[in-house]
């Protein structure tokens, strides 16, 4: 369901059956024009046959079973018209021709019926990966801040008599986080599920972009000194959701929180390139069993370093949907390692726009 953007993943979850028709048409149109050229080099009608055979397949794997039956239809019509006697008509008269387009015909349903079969039952396979993948990230990534915000609120519950106002503060405060830390994970969940089926509608607007990092910032109250933020004095406009833009980048700086080495701080800054593009890097020391080769999965959900319960890796999940997020915005994210250092930066490009052009986006 969270596969990486794809030809057919688009044409896949398409709502335009046009797209699908257009492209069926496309794969036809070369597969009749292929097999007229060969024919000139006098291959026989089994071989055109194929070709067109070839097209239909290519129709299936490609589109549904509808589009991909009139791509049958239409390939048996062309062979019909343009490869059998007399040409030009659908009248035909050789009993071979007659018993060679019946075989294709059969030919072309049985296939088109293994290929949509065979891509339904992957993706029935694949939908219940993902809800044992779910279930699995919910008994895991929840149990964490649910069972703190339940231990600070018991705690404070059965001594706040004996607690000074200090204490008890902290108590809430570190409750209120948790609890803020497990809305922004069911947030995820479901911006998941929604950029999954194309069901984001972006509205977009400007927005001054150090005023949306430093909002994001103050969602980290207890974090404060970890953060190293550096602003240049002037400011920048970029197109965006803001809600979304700041749910992307408290995922990205919520997880190099998370996994940075002890006393060091997450580093924020931007930058103007040539392209006059805002460059937002976000950087930290990783933790010394950090494995650098994982980054080839990066932005994939569900990839974690965790052996069963242990292990300090999350399920990718956050960074998933932040990937999804600014890929919808048309910004380009990538993250690099630098291994002298055991530096670990996630670069987001992001265009800036003169004021008033605002308009929405269908992810």
């Amino acid at each position: 369901m969270w596969q990486r953007f794809t030809l057919r993943n688009y044409l896949n979850s398409a709502q335009s059956r046009s797209t699908q028709l257009l492209m069926m048409s496309l794969f036809m149109l070369v597969a009749t024009g292929l097999a007229f050229l060969l024919e000139r080099w006098l291959l026989p009608n089994t071989a055109t046959v194929l070709i067109l055979l070839l097209g239909v397949i290519t129709s299936a794997v490609l589109t549904s079973y509808a589009i991909a039956a009139l791509a049958a239809v239409i390939g048996g019509v062309v062979f019909n018209v343009l490869f059998t006697q007399p040409r030009g008509t659908l009248h035909m008269t050789e009993p071979s021709e007659i018993a060679t387009l019946g075989v294709f015909v059969v030919t072309a349903l049985v296939c088109i019926y293994w290929v949509i079969g065979h891509r339904t039952s992957q993706n029935e396979r694949r939908a219940a990966e993902i809800r044992s993948q779910l279930l699995f990230s919910l008994s895991h990534d929840l149990r964490t801040p649910l069972a703190s915000v339940m231990g600070n609120l018991t705690t404070w519950l059965d001594y706040h008599p004996r607690l000074n106002r200090a204490e008890q503060n902290e108590l809430i405060s570190n409750a209120v986080f948790e609890a803020e830390r497990l809305q922004s994970y069911i947030d995820n969940v479901l911006h998941a599920t929604r950029f999954a089926y194309h069901q984001v509608r972006l509205i977009k607007q400007n927005l001054q972009l150090n005023a949306v990092l430093q909002s994001v910032i103050d969602r980290f109250p207890l974090q404060q000194e970890a953060i190293n933020l550096e602003l240049p004095q002037h400011d920048v406009t970029i197109a965006g959701q803001r809600l979304l833009l700041e749910q992307g980048l408290f995922n990205l700086l919520d997880n190099a929180l998370r996994y940075r080495l002890a006393d060091t701080q997450v580093r924020l800054a931007w930058q103007l390139n040539d392209n006059q593009s805002a460059v937002l890097s976000i950087s930290n020391v990783t933790l010394q069993d950090f494995n650098a080769g994982a980054l080839q999965r990066w932005g994939q959900p569900f990839i974690s370093s965790k052996q069963g319960d242990s292990g300090s890796g999350g399920l990718g999940l956050g960074i998933a949907v932040a990937e999804s997020i600014f890929s919808s915005h048309g910004f380009s994210i990538q993250p690099s390692f630098n291994d002298d250092y055991q530096l670990l930066t996630v670069t987001i490009v992001m265009p800036t726009v003169a004021k008033g052009r605002v308009h929405h986006v269908d992810a």
